[in-house]
């Protein structure tokens, strides 16, 4: 005979959030073993608005691979803000330029041509000596690089600058610059004066190289870079190590954050806490994209428990709400965002339903974000360890998210419209006195509102 629970209503007004909510634990245990993978091995955890945790292993220590660059979004929104720009001087004094840098990580070969074209609206055609501090880091390749983690010396900066300012000598970048401006929208192109093609440029270079001391003096120009929320926006969505690690290492690496867990972890809620806990930090993080790399000569990744991971998660997203900027605007937004969605999760259902950042690395598939429920927001992480080929692990994330998805039931979409990305957005200014800096800064949030509706037509 088969009995038939009858719930009284109350209960049944809470079961999205309470009966519901608890299946799909058994479903991530249920996939795993449909895919054969070991779910003893594996931690899938959420919490919902409520702050309530569900979860398979939620306080088992996983490795989190690229996860880890949702932390160094955390990191740098808390250190650094939202609308942080790096600032990068170019003092001129004749024929002589001294650049100070700030460690922006993009001085891709797209920010080059910008710089040039710049210099050359302000009629510098000709410089005999270019010098530049150790803050300033000149990689071409910044914006694609997804390898392992890279140290740019000051010959390769130097060499850089010198290849790709000195037009006399281009050859390879004639076309490279004309398939450059071919694909950067018009409208983008007016509005920071970039040429058409190649014959737009004109500049001789000389002496190029590193020094300890601004050998020019006072005077000159600045160059503010896009906004923090940008570099985090294109970072997450294609996975970009190299600049991640550069945000990293400006806040001060692995050390720093030691601190800055130390300092935060007070605030986060005793259920994300393992009840025996070990010597072992909850959150390692020795890179800032989540990278291995070498400790007294012994591999070592950054490490968290999914528990921890979603408080992390949870205080970026307070965070930009508290600065009025929509998590979508930092996170990839599956379905409308490319890069490492490209080829998954691309349903129209789910399309701006979430944000969520992925993760491989040999041993290592993860997915965490937040998903936005009709009634709760949902953050969520899934970390697969296993070697070999990630798609069964991949697959499973896939169907949790779905099955994530039927439990809360999201009845409208993110509001979210991407924009083409550009490491710069305004021309160069004159260094003003510091006193001055307020009207600097009005002019830049006009000058930056500007070119968001040039993004936005592009």
């Amino acid at each position: 005979m088969i009995k038939k629970l009858i719930l009284p209503l109350t209960l049944l007004s809470l079961a999205p959030s309470a009966l519901l909510a608890q299946s799909v634990v058994p479903k991530f245990v249920e996939l795993n073993k449909e895919f054969k993978i070991d779910s003893s091995k594996q931690a899938f955890c959420y919490r919902d608005r409520r702050g309530e945790l569900y979860g398979h292993n939620p306080h088992k220590k996983v490795t989190i691979a690229s996860v880890s660059k949702l932390i160094t979004s955390l990191w740098a929104i808390e250190e650094l803000g939202a609308e942080y720009r790096y600032p990068t001087k170019f003092f001129l004094k004749g024929k002589k330029l001294h650049i100070s840098g700030s460690y922006d990580p993009v001085f891709s070969n797209r920010k080059l041509f910008f710089l040039l074209a710049q210099l050359n609206n302000q009629g510098v055609t000709e410089l005999e000596e270019i010098t530049f501090d150790k803050k300033l880091r000149v990689y071409t390749k910044a914006e694609g690089y997804l390898g392992s983690i890279l140290n740019v010396t000051p010959s390769r900066t130097a060499a850089n600058l010198k290849d790709f300012w000195n037009t006399p000598t281009w050859n390879k970048l004639k076309p490279f610059y004309n398939d450059f401006a071919k694909n950067t929208p018009q409208s983008l192109r007016d509005h920071l004066s970039l040429p058409d093609t190649w014959e737009g440029f004109n500049m001789k270079v000389g002496k190029v190289y590193l020094v300890d001391e601004n050998p020019v003096g006072e005077g000159g120009l600045i160059h503010l870079s896009s906004t923090m929320e940008r570099y985090l926006k294109f970072t997450n969505i294609v996975s970009n190590n190299y600049i991640a690690d550069e945000i990293f290492n400006k806040l001060g690496g692995e050390k720093e954050f030691d601190k800055y867990f130390e300092k935060i972890k007070k605030d986060f809620s005793k259920g994300s806490f393992p009840s025996q806990e070990s010597s072992e930090p909850l959150v390692k993080m020795y890179s800032g994209s989540g990278l291995d790399s070498k400790r007294n000569g012994s591999r070592v990744d950054n490490y968290s428990t999914c528990a921890m991971t979603l408080e992390l998660v949870d205080r970026l997203h307070k965070l930009l709400d508290d600065s009025q900027v929509p998590i979508q605007k930092v996170v990839a937004v599956p379905g409308t965002d490319l890069g490492t969605f490209r080829n998954r999760l691309r349903s129209a259902r789910l399309d701006k339903t979430f944000v969520a950042k992925t993760g491989t690395l040999y041993h290592t598939s993860a997915l965490a974000g937040v998903l936005f429920g009709a009634r709760s927001k949902v953050t969520f992480g899934i970390f697969h360890q296993l070697t070999g080929w990630k798609g069964s692990a991949k697959m499973v994330q896939n169907k949790t998210v779905d099955a994530l998805w039927q439990t809360y039931a999201p009845d409208k979409k993110l509001e979210y419209r991407p924009t083409f990305w550009f490491p710069a957005d305004q021309p160069l200014q004159e260094i003003v006195p510091e006193s001055q800096g307020k009207v600097k800064e009005e002019a830049a949030q006009v000058e930056t509102e500007k070119t968001e509706e040039v993004q936005q037509e592009s």
